[in-house]
């Protein structure tokens, strides 16, 4: 039968503000406010047997059980930069196959279709409009995405396993802007020489993003975990220079590389620490990046662990802003690398999660310095020659360990 679901969530984060500096070269009094951003909003969604409208659940196989799902949603969310709205509606089938996979397949040409409202605040307009950085203006601009096809994937043993060993593979392809692209062919473009649709610039791309998980248990509650993530995105021609900021890839943070603050790490051998218009929440259209954990029991509702962390993020064009960030064949030498411990308190309904990450390799680092335990000679020698004496006023320490609070395990 039908099934109708209604909820409401929300969330809280500490994220740095976008820019560490105000537009008059002073810092930013709230880079390290904690709790800063706050997201809540309702969802309503409607599930129907078969595949509606083309075919009743009674002409196709039960052990699939295929299903109709739309839904929508609304959300808020609030920052020291800008508050953003996201409103969202969505069109998908559903199939089960042999207990261990889901396909789900947007409705051709109407899979989803989001807006996203930015209103910003004129210190942030300000400093984005002085720098005129082509990416940054893109990231933080209104969007409009309707996507034209949106297919994942899934796939597990964990429902039918009798073992200690557990796998499982998700993937997402998102193919947006085409028909809105062929609507408008005919169109003038606006005055930044893109298309608009009912007056809005839409979002034009192609994506496919992969996570495999594994989960070896031993006895004793002991187990090793590996995740590996690689996914990519090519903006087209009405995004020009990167994917939209929902649509981005980001390194670092509590469930990425916990060496590096959430959003931070990258892209590619981008030397963040010599560009004084640097923001601190960097974005990608490429990730590619893994993590290995021992969990281990340290009492009756204790648990510890052991992790190495590694991966990065890159363009796919180059960025002019930011040298060093496309993508090459050389991606395995700009990897971020990062060791550490955690500990997480389980309460039952819910897991409290401290993670220390410590970077053991910086990829943006100059040779014969890239590694913890390499002279630090060749970084400060790079940052004189770039600031003048002051350069350690204005050079960050290139290997601060992080510490990241969390709900939940980080996979």
């Amino acid at each position: 039968g039908e099934k109708f679901t209604f909820s409401f969530g929300g969330g809280f984060e500490s994220q740095p503000t976008v820019f560490n500096e105000n537009l008059d070269g002073s810092d930013n009094q709230n880079i390290g406010r904690s709790l800063n951003t706050f997201e809540f909003g309702p969802t309503a969604k409607i599930e129907i047997p078969g595949i509606r409208p083309f075919l009743h659940y009674r002409k196709l196989s039960k052990r699939h059980y295929p299903q109709t799902i739309v839904s929508a949603a609304y959300s808020i969310q609030q920052r020291d930069d800008f508050n953003r709205q996201l409103l969202q509606l969505n069109y998908g089938f559903k199939f089960n196959v042999l207990k261990q996979q889901i396909f789900q397949v947007g409705f051709p040409l109407l899979s989803s279709v989001q807006y996203v409202n930015l209103n910003k605040t004129d210190d942030f307009q300000a400093r984005l409009d002085t720098l005129n950085d082509l990416f940054l203006l893109n990231t933080y601009s209104d969007q409009f995405i309707w996507k034209d096809l949106r297919v994942t994937y899934e796939f597990t043993n964990k429902t039918v396993t009798k073992g200690n060993f557990i796998y499982y593979y998700d993937a997402e392809f998102d193919l947006a802007g085409t028909l809105l692209q062929a609507l408008t062919r005919n169109k003038e473009p606006n005055s930044e020489g893109f298309k608009e649709f009912f007056g809005v610039r839409y979002s034009e791309f192609v994506r496919l993003d992969n996570e495999i998980k594994l989960f070896q248990n031993f006895n004793n509650n002991k187990s090793i975990n590996l995740k590996l993530n690689f996914g990519a995105g090519i903006p087209l021609k009405n995004n020009a220079t990167s994917l939209p900021f929902d649509y981005s890839f980001f390194g670092g943070g509590a469930n990425d590389n916990r060496g590096w603050r959430a959003r931070a790490l990258g892209p590619g051998n981008y030397k963040y620490y010599l560009d004084s218009s640097r923001t601190a929440t960097q974005a990608g259209d490429i990730r590619i990046g893994g993590s290995l954990e021992y969990r281990f029991p340290l009492g009756s509702s204790l648990r510890g662990a052991v992790f190495c962390d590694a991966g990065n993020i890159w363009t796919v064009k180059d960025d002019p802003n930011r040298p060093g960030s496309k993508f090459t064949p050389d991606w395995y030498k700009q990897l971020g690398i990062a060791g550490g411990f955690g500990l997480r308190f389980d309460l039952d309904f819910f897991v409290i999660r401290l993670d220390f990450g410590i970077p053991l390799r910086n990829p943006a680092l100059p040779e014969n310095s890239k590694w913890i335990f390499q002279s630090r000679e060749n970084y400060y020698k790079e940052a004189e020659e770039y600031f003048g004496e002051n350069f350690r006023q204005k050079t960050p320490l290139p290997f601060t360990p992080q510490l990241h609070l969390g709900i939940g395990y980080p996979f």
